[in-house]
């Protein structure tokens, strides 16, 4: 059953107008007909079943049942991710979502490979979300995660959680692996870096920050795999 965010409060029994986009999916893509009944998800993370109304004049929805659905972690997760290029971005954002993250800050490090900027890159993060709300409607998330302005170093104090992670492996050796970590707080935050990793001066950084090494597992990770990983142990451990 499809399902669409409403960015306002909602409730049984309301009859609302869909959008534009949402009228457009349903009569072109979907080519439903009056009385398809699909999901709607208000602000408040509320699951409704919504019947459909087809009028010459635009299309509405009946709420006619309220569903007892939450499908979020118990832990709010951010990743803060390094920026990586073209569609494997792409591919980050959709799984991160789809495994249940709470938070994406984009960051820059030092060896990223894509440049950001502000001032004429604002047109891709306006994207980013719209790929974060179709990957929750499409996974029937109860919220859609937050795409949050792209960051550097200088402001990652900003984000940090009750326990903070960053996915490295130490040279020395000795890292501690996520998934020996015995009890995961209510919030976490965990820095990932780009193709070309975190330099030893970034990490050093980083834990001054209170940012802990961790590993992910035996084997190298690319970088838009790495979230996934994290964020199914994380979710393993509640």
């Amino acid at each position: 059953m499809q399902q669409y965010f409403h960015d306002a409060a909602l409730h049984l029994g309301d009859r609302i107008r869909l959008d534009a986009e949402t009228e457009h999916h349903q009569r072109k893509v979907l080519r439903s007909q009056t009385g398809q009944l699909f999901r709607i998800v208000d602000r408040e993370g509320r699951v409704f079943i919504a019947s459909l109304d087809l009028k010459e004049q635009g299309a509405y929805a009946e709420l006619i049942d309220l569903r007892d659905e939450n499908t979020e972690m118990t832990v709010k997760v951010t990743v803060i991710q390094s920026l990586i290029k073209g569609d494997k971005w792409d591919v980050f954002l959709q799984k991160a979502t789809e495994c249940g993250v709470f938070r994406i800050v984009p960051f820059i490090s030092g060896r990223n490979v894509v440049k950001y900027d502000a001032k004429t890159d604002g047109k891709k993060l306006e994207r980013w979300r719209k790929i974060v709300r179709e990957a929750a409607e499409q996974s029937r998330r109860n919220v859609i995660p937050e795409v949050c302005d792209v960051i550097d170093a200088t402001r990652l104090k900003e984000y940090l959680s009750e326990m903070n992670l960053v996915a490295y492996e130490l040279e020395s050796g000795g890292t501690s692996q996520l998934k020996d970590v015995e009890a995961i707080p209510s919030s976490v935050s965990i820095l990932i870096g780009s193709e070309g990793g975190f330099t030893t001066q970034e990490i050093k950084k980083f834990q001054e920050l209170g940012f802990a090494p961790v590993g992910l597992g035996k084997r190298i990770l690319r970088a838009e795999t790495a979230a996934i990983v994290a964020l199914t142990l994380i979710e393993s451990k509640t």
